[in-house]
Order: C-alpha cells, then structure tokens, then sequence
C-alpha cells in the first residue's frame, strides 16, 4: 500500500474496505472488528500498550497480515489471526521468537526480515502448508537464525526459499540439501564457508551459477588497465580484474567446480 494510505485514524473510514494500512499506535484500532470484509491488514509502529487491544481482536475474513516495526517479542499476541494466509513480520527489533507460529496452520507464505534474532526456527517444521518462506537481513544487517534443520524437516519443493542477508550461527548449510531444489531461491553466500557453498550448489545445480557469481565491485579499479574489478562470492579472495587476472579467475571457478563434484558424489553416498 502507498504510504500516502497510512491511517492514524480509523474515523470515518468506509467499513467496506477489504484493505488497511494502519498506525499501530491508533487510539480506535477495536474499530477493527467493524470492517466485516477486510481481508489484508497491516499495522506500522504497533506500539506495546496496543497489544492487549490486538489480541481481543476478531477478524475472520482476513487473510493477509503484516507488521513493521511492532514491539512484539513472539507471535502469541496474534492468536485471533489463525485463519490467515500470509504473515509478515518486518523491522521489530524485539520480535526474536517464532512462539505461537504453529497456531497459523492455513499459512503458505510467511515473511520474516530484518528482525532480531531468532533463538530458533522449529515452529516453521509444523507449516505443512508453507509454499513460500522469506528470512531475509537488510543491506547492512545480518538476520540471524540458529538452525536451517527445521525448514528441512518440511520435506517439501518451495515455490520460493529466499534465504538472502541471513546467517545460521552454526553455518551449516547441509539441512537444505533434503529438501528438493525451490523454482525461487536465493541466499547469501558471502556468510557461508566455500564447502557449504559447494555442498548447496551440488544439491540446487539450476542454482549454482547464481551462488558462484562473481560481483563487479565499482569501487575497485584495476591499475593496469583501468577497468572494474570483480568479487568472488567468498568475499575473502581479493579482488580480481577479469581483463589481467582472467587465468585466477578460471582456477578459482575450476577449483569450485571440483568441490561441487566431491560433494555430488557425497550426497549420493548418503541417499
């Protein structure tokens, strides 16, 4: 929804909207349960002392939840919500528990990002419905989970798996590679060492040139030739000039290729 939409206010407002775009720090938001189609609501800034008012609300037609910057610690407070289809949950430094998730048992996509850290992702195995899953960090911060293994119980194909700007504390990748190969996903391979890149790429190969691409860093000028750089996707290498350093180029991307066929042959070892 265009910000220019965001109400302070629900006076006056149609109660035939199907859409809302509310500030979550609003004296009058039991008005909600006034609005008897609405089916996409969300809340920007909800305040705490709105939570007990959230949590007394009852909005069967909604389908479509989402909130930013929500001073929430886990998902508990939305328990009204069980029917809805998509969750989003967006810049809540608080929000660190994915408690009360389970409850949400019709959810096919669930976004998560730029939240604190989340202590564990165990409730996301219980969304047998789940066909699309965002956990993603911003361009400056990390989004950090502690497990990918939860997501893999799943056992099921993604429409999309989008990983990107997230960090698993135990940088164990290997989880993924159950699960059969996502039509969308993303990750970043930057946080992750070059083994699981590898065992990852083995696993997704209609993935792997995306996970070994190599970025032109505009910052970073050759001074023979004068030309842009690029960085491999390790971001531990230095950076290397295509034009001068196209022999390193090639090693590097063979050398990873020979570490995809190991853990190919692996991942066969243990089917």
């Amino acid at each position: 929804m265009s910000e220019s939409k965001l109400l302070a206010s629900l006076s006056g407002v149609d109660r035939n909207r199907e859409e809302l775009w509310v500030d979550g720090h609003a004296k009058d938001l039991s008005a909600l349960n006034e609005f008897p189609d609405l089916r996409v609501l969300s809340f920007y800034r909800l305040s705490k002392r709105n939570i007990p008012l959230i949590e007394s609300l009852k909005i069967p037609t909604l389908e479509v939840l989402s909130l930013r910057i929500a001073s929430i610690p886990d998902l508990h407070c939305l328990s009204r919500f069980h029917t809805i289809k998509e969750l989003g949950i967006w810049q809540s430094h608080t929000f660190n528990s994915l408690d009360g998730l389970a409850q949400f048992r019709n959810l096919t996509k669930l976004f998560l990002m730029q939240n604190g850290g989340l202590k564990s992702l165990e409730p996301i195995a219980s969304l047998m419905n789940l066909e699309e899953l965002y956990i993603n960090g911003g361009v400056f911060i990390k989004q950090k989970v502690s497990s990918f293994e939860p997501i893999a119980r799943l056992q099921k194909k993604f429409k999309v798996l989008d990983l990107s700007g997230t960090k698993c504390e135990n940088s164990d990748l290997s989880p993924l590679t159950r699960l059969p190969e996502p039509d969308e996903f993303g990750i970043s391979a930057r946080f992750y060492p070059i083994e699981q890149i590898a065992i990852l790429a083995a696993a997704f190969p209609r993935w792997k040139e995306r996970l070994v691409k190599l970025q032109t860093n505009n910052y970073s000028i050759c001074k023979k030739c004068g030309g842009s750089k690029k960085m491999t996707f390790k971001y531990r290498m230095r950076d290397l000039c295509p034009a001068c350093d196209s022999l390193k180029i090639e090693q590097f991307l063979s050398d990873f290729e020979q570490l995809v066929s190991e853990k190919k042959e692996e991942l066969r070892a243990q089917a």
